[in-house]
């Protein structure tokens, strides 16, 4: 019983292993309202994961499956077991802003678990996470908004999720992100 325990450990540690991209998160510079810089999985006329670490395939990669205005590409993520596709970005916060919205166009298989999941993160206090589940099987723009105490050395990851699937292959689709920075209303 050990030795099957054995196999089925370093069996989920090359799993991890081969899925995961070797760099660590990329953080991007703030621009055009938009805090991230690559929003469509797409550069000209090629898939892009510019400042994105995305699962290797076959848990991630690109289709040619958009929302309106989408462009050519859009990200899939596939459910698997025990890890399903994911995809992240890490920003650094802005300086005195303290509400931010997310939002991105998604859709995923029907049963699907995806979610999408807003991570603030500082060195001063614990993680903050909001979650929003993916149910929809045609396009549909998704948005939240929070508001952190922010400080120097602050940021905000975003993961798109596919979810874990045992028996069915189930696919989520992302596409045009954005995070900005929005005002109090007054």
């Amino acid at each position: 019983m050990k030795t099957v325990m054995f196999f089925i450990g370093i069996g989920i540690c090359l799993f991890f292993i081969t899925t995961c991209q070797e760099e660590e998160t990329p953080i991007t510079s703030p621009g055009n309202g938009n805090m991230l810089v690559n929003t469509s999985f797409e550069r000209g006329d090629s898939t892009s994961a510019d400042g994105w670490i995305i699962s290797k395939e076959p848990l991630g990669g690109f289709v040619r499956d958009t929302p309106p205005e989408g462009g050519n590409f859009s990200l899939q993520l596939e459910a698997s077991t025990p890890l399903g596709g994911t995809a992240t970005i890490t920003v650094p916060v802005l300086p005195n802003r303290q509400l931010y919205r997310l939002s991105f166009w998604a859709k995923a298989d029907a049963n699907s678990e995806a979610t999408a999941v807003l991570d603030f993160i500082s060195p001063a206090t614990t993680p903050v996470s909001d979650t929003l589940n993916i149910r929809d099987s045609i396009w549909t723009e998704y948005s939240l908004i929070d508001s952190f105490q922010v400080s120097e050395g602050d940021s905000l990851r975003i993961t798109f999720n596919a979810g874990i699937s045992e028996l069915i292959l189930f696919n989520s689709y992302f596409d045009l992100c954005k995070l900005q920075a929005v005002e109090f209303d007054k």
